[in-house]
């Protein structure tokens, strides 16, 4: 974990008639790594099979789809054999084979991601609706009124003295229920014009309204019996289609392994050279895999073969690596290679990384509020796009929000100031936060 394993550059040269054998057999064990070549190589054989590469790569893409929304590894399966013919035709025939099964899922987990969004928003909702579920009375009417408007909403214990103040400045009529020690049921009736300066200004200190949305009953009894009645629903209607899509994992795993093997096949032969009766491979193994390499070549070619070692040879001057980090770690590897690959004389920084690039963040950056903005584009935006990614945004996210709490910040200080953040170590018997700037 702390040292990179070394890769060997080695090519391989083989008779042609065994070729295809060959790099089946490189493919599905997964020991022989090439680089996509970035242009077309004089000699080589790979301009009609630079689009099934695209192809299987994209179909690789979209079936670890499917396993991320079951929260499934994505795993090849071991033991399927790959029938060597023409590869344009054996592609295509386990593509049909698998056909039926792509659209199942793609189907399926389409309608898995809209039901997820819908029950992320239902539960927004239905939490709302917990406050003023006890009303029995249709409360829409009164809060779309033309002269007479009504607001229902939560906020902090602290309202209470303005709701108080601004009921007496503007003739407001207030009810305050308090739900919990620090939670209070704000209802406030007046003019349409004068409920417009009080509503914003409780919004500027925390107010939160309830307003049921169109589609639901305007009484909050019915309004929250239905929201909840339908996320139920919708939970027993996602639970049937992960059940039936879980019930065909092992087909998927099947169709994964074909076509993740395939990819690998077409990469390979993306940058295979050849003459009349051989053709030469170049790639890299990790060097304890050397010994298995040559039992393959051996075995597949009845010992026809050439392996030569490169080593550092060809003036490189660096050797590419082999990396293996626990899983907890391994979205930081991104940033690590964003600076190269580590080499063999060097140590893997990615496990000092995960630990002194969140705390590192966290002290430059301590905001309460800007930690959860971090954490709502990663699970918003990036979920999707790129789980590494979201990952760490997550991870520096959390760490922010706690630093913004020992520093008293919540979008800089004033705003703190308004939900009485430095209020909290007050309590601890602190006059200002841990890390408050002086």
């Amino acid at each position: 974990m702390l040292t990179a394993r070394r890769l060997e550059e080695v090519i391989v040269v083989v008779p042609k008639r065994k070729y295809d054998a060959v790099i089946a057999r490189l493919a599905t064990e997964g020991i022989f790594h090439v680089e996509e070549p970035t242009r077309d190589i004089s000699g080589s054989i790979s301009s009609k099979f630079k689009s099934l590469y695209i192809q299987a790569s994209e179909r690789v893409s979209r079936v670890h789809s499917y396993f991320s929304i079951l929260r499934v590894e994505p795993s090849l399966e071991p033991g399927l054999n790959i029938e060597v013919s023409d590869w344009v035709e054996a592609f295509n025939r386990s593509y049909e084979l698998y056909r039926e099964l792509d659209k199942f899922f793609e189907v399926r987990v389409s309608r898995l991601s809209e039901m997820e969004s819908k029950i992320q928003e239902l539960n927004r909702i239905k939490s709302l609706l917990e406050a003023i579920k006890g009303i029995d009375v249709d409360i829409r009417v009164a809060i779309e009124g033309l002269r007479l408007q009504l607001a229902l909403g939560v906020g902090p214990a602290s309202l209470e003295s303005d709701v108080e103040h601004l009921a007496k400045t503007y003739g407001v009529i207030a009810s305050i229920e308090k739900l919990s020690k620090d939670t209070l049921l704000i209802g406030i009736a007046g003019r349409q014009d004068v409920m417009r300066v009080v509503v914003t200004t409780l919004l500027r200190k925390g107010f939160t309204l309830i307003i049921p949305p169109r589609e639901l009953p305007g009484k909050p009894s019915e309004a929250y019996k239905t929201v909840t009645l339908e996320i139920e629903n919708l939970l027993r209607e996602a639970e049937r289609i992960r059940e039936s899509l879980l019930s065909r994992i092992g087909e998927l795993r099947r169709f994964y392994t074909y076509m993740y093997a395939f990819r690998e096949i077409f990469k390979i032969i993306t940058s295979t050279l050849e003459t009349n009766t051989m053709t030469i491979l170049r790639g890299y193994i990790d060097i304890n895999d050397k010994r298995r390499l040559e039992r393959i070549l051996g075995e597949e070619t009845n010992g026809s073969y050439l392996l030569i070692s490169l080593k550092a040879l060809r003036g490189e001057a660096r050797i590419p690596t082999k990396v293996s980090l626990p899983r907890i770690i391994q979205p930081f590897h991104n940033i690590v290679r964003l600076y190269g690959e580590p080499s063999p004389e060097e140590i893997v920084p990615t496990l000092f990384l995960a630990i002194t690039f969140p705390l590192s963040f966290a002290l430059m950056f301590p905001d309460l509020g800007h930690g959860l903005l971090l954490i709502l584009f990663a699970y918003i935006y990036l979920r999707k796009r790129s789980p590494d990614w979201s990952y760490i945004f997550t991870i520096l996210g959390f760490a922010a929000m706690l630093t913004g709490i020992m520093a008293g910040e919540f979008f800089g200080p004033i705003p703190a100031e308004l939900i009485h953040l430095p209020a909290i170590w007050s309590t601890l018997g602190l006059s200002t936060p841990p890390l408050a700037l002086p």
